[in-house]
């Protein structure tokens, strides 16, 4: 992974989980694809996304609520989550999720995407990714492999973009 992950990994039930990473394309262009664009990524990464479909809302404003076919660990999941904030100024996006093989190990797990220009005459933005859970019980995981997928997607979702 590109940043340190921050972030509890000991034995709470709760805890919030971030990493950042550089990338090159233009921070617009990165944060449209996840407000404008989210159906296409099955294309660009079939490797991760089945499918992603808007199943509730016009897919862009909060409220809406998609579908996500993706692989974890080698593993099929599907998931439905909730848009619960989309800030374009500062170019973030809060995806609370509330259905699916998720929700089987967490209480609450929510995914957020930050996408933020560097200062000054710098090249290159910094995505940060944070994930907030609450753990059914001491059992489950903390979800550093969702860390993982997250970091790849960012990093093949540069490459495309830059392209």
């Amino acid at each position: 992974m590109a940043g340190a992950v921050t972030g509890g990994t000991g034995t709470c039930l709760k805890g919030t989980l971030s990493f950042k990473t550089e990338v090159h394309c233009s921070a617009d262009k990165y944060y449209s694809m996840y407000k404008h664009e989210v159906t296409e990524l099955p294309k660009i990464m079939p490797f991760v996304y089945g499918d992603i479909q808007v199943i509730e809302g016009d897919g862009v404003s909060v409220g809406s609520v998609k579908q996500w076919n993706y692989v974890l660990e080698g593993k099929p999941h599907c998931v439905k989550e909730k848009v619960t904030e989309m800030d374009d100024e500062k170019r973030r996006i809060t995806h609370d999720l509330f259905e699916g093989e998720v929700m089987n190990v967490y209480k609450k797990f929510a995914v957020t995407l930050h996408v933020k220009p560097k200062k000054g005459d710098i090249e290159g933005n910094v995505v940060k990714w944070s994930v907030e859970y609450e753990k059914l019980n001491e059992d489950s995981p903390t979800p550093l492999s969702y860390l993982d997928v997250l970091d790849k997607i960012t990093r093949d979702l540069n490459a495309h973009l830059c392209q």
